[in-house]
């Protein structure tokens, strides 16, 4: 018997996954890097990287997620035949990031407010409110990244975002080691160098991917000149399924910001240590990310032919290479936790006793890191899925009772005192509970007649 050639194997997930997951990987290490030269230059500046980085993300992260939610319409008009249309679905996620970038940029005065309400004093709050304001002002560079990378995802061609990817990463890791440490005659920013790499990093992908749009071919094939205006239906469509998409997304970062934010409470080791799993959680999250993104493209495109039936063993084939990567990272984070903390520390950046105390609480946030990492891939690869079959309102619902309820034990456990081994039970749990609703979610089925895309008119 033939095989359908549209019913995509373990190998087609891989061959378009993989350049996603090795440009996902090089973000990661990214973000490794920028936290092994915060730590080398100040324990103040590795606390303050995580509430300001995810503070900053999370007013990004509303718009990102509709302006990246015209790939979806994208892969699900090239799943029915339609290329023009996905170069037209694009140009709405561009406008979607023109404006968006404003509304952000004003909002970089809301810094100071943020942290010294949330109780962060002295140096701390000083580096956090420096880099919220640098990531906030040069937000427009990111939100495009997130619209044009949508016609190259939906397309399947994965090298040259990862090319894109890749140039950015190098980009970033050079301009921080200049800038964060004040090598090469720069001088030692720390983490406004930090902030100022990230932006500048940003700003050279979103030139190269403006670049790969508006070549010839693109302008022939997807339309990407001629199909520039603003589409008011279409804009319409990509608001009614993309600001759940982007509001889930901001309800979640919203919910890990007010997490970092309670755990500085309790001490600046604590912050710098939960700073530290995080960071090396990202060697296996990130990855994950990048096999997620391209069930979604294949999940779009057969959701465009009219086969969910197709979607569904696409979906659970990702699923089962991703939770095989999840359980040897895991093995690898309880096993093999000393040379990875160890990257973190540098001769007299700390002393001894403050290297002991945070390599000690370093190693006990990895187990937990470990102890959730397995159905962790149900919060990336079935969530993904979901949101690429248009099921957006019901997951953007489902995210707000759960992440209202985690809020409203961080503040519970913040008024008992509850110490830092307390709060990682707590995350712990509640990423179990939310893995399996996204998996009870699609197990029913529900996702599937959900129609994202208007229908070819007769």
């Amino acid at each position: 018997m033939t095989r359908d050639p549209n019913d995509k194997s373990c190998r087609d997930l891989l061959r378009l996954a993989m350049p996603l997951m090795l440009g996902m990987s090089g973000f990661m290490i990214m973000q490794f890097m920028d936290a092994m030269f915060l730590a080398w230059h100040s324990p103040e500046a590795l606390a303050a990287i995580g509430p300001a980085g995810l503070a900053s993300f999370l007013l990004v992260c509303l718009f990102q997620g509709v302006a990246g939610y015209a790939g979806t319409f994208a892969a699900q008009y090239i799943g029915a035949g339609r290329p023009r249309r996905a170069g037209a679905a694009i140009w709405q996620g561009i406008y979607v990031a023109l404006v968006s970038a404003v509304f952000v940029a004003c909002a970089a005065q809301a810094g100071p407010a943020l942290f010294y309400g949330a109780g962060h004093t002295g140096m701390l709050a000083r580096m956090e409110i420096a880099f919220f304001r640098i990531a906030c002002w040069g937000a427009l560079p990111g939100l495009l990244v997130s619209a044009f990378s949508g016609l190259f995802t939906a397309t399947e061609r994965t090298r040259s975002l990862m090319i894109v990817q890749l140039v950015g990463l190098v980009w970033n890791g050079v301009a921080a080691w200049l800038l964060v440490l004040g090598h090469g005659g720069f001088p030692r920013l720390g983490i406004t160098g930090a902030a100022l790499a990230m932006v500048s990093a940003q700003s050279v992908n979103a030139l190269l991917l403006a670049w790969l749009f508006f070549r010839a071919r693109e302008r022939r094939d997807y339309g990407t000149w001629s199909e520039r205006r603003l589409d008011w239906t279409l804009f319409g469509r990509l608001l009614r399924f993309g600001v759940p998409s982007g509001a889930r997304m901001a309800v979640e970062i919203l919910a890990w910001t007010v997490f970092m934010f309670f755990v500085g409470r309790v001490g600046t080791a604590d912050l710098a240590a939960t700073n530290i799993a995080w960071r090396i959680n990202g060697a296996s999250f990130f990855p994950l990310i990048g096999m997620a993104q391209a069930v979604s493209v294949y999940v779009g495109q057969c959701q465009g032919r009219g086969r969910p039936d197709l979607s569904r063993r696409i979906v659970y084939r990702g699923l089962a290479m991703s939770e095989a990567w999840m359980l040897i990272c895991g093995a690898f984070f309880v096993f093999l936790p000393g040379p990875l903390i160890r990257l973190f520390f540098e001769a007299g950046a700390m002393s001894n006793s403050e290297q002991a105390s945070l390599f000690g609480l370093s190693v006990m946030m990895l187990r937990f890191v470990a102890a959730y990492s397995f159905l962790d891939a149900c919060n990336v690869v079935v969530l993904s899925a979901l949101q690429s079959a248009g099921d957006t309102r019901w997951t953007f619902a489902a995210n707000l009772v759960a992440y209202g309820l985690f809020i409203g034990a961080l503040i519970l456990f913040d008024r008992l005192h509850a110490g830092i081994v307390a709060q990682w039970w707590l995350i712990t749990v509640f990423v179990l509970l939310v893995a399996l609703t996204w998996l009870l979610r699609f197990a029913s089925g529900r996702w599937r007649n959900i129609r994202v895309i208007e229908p070819l008119a007769p």
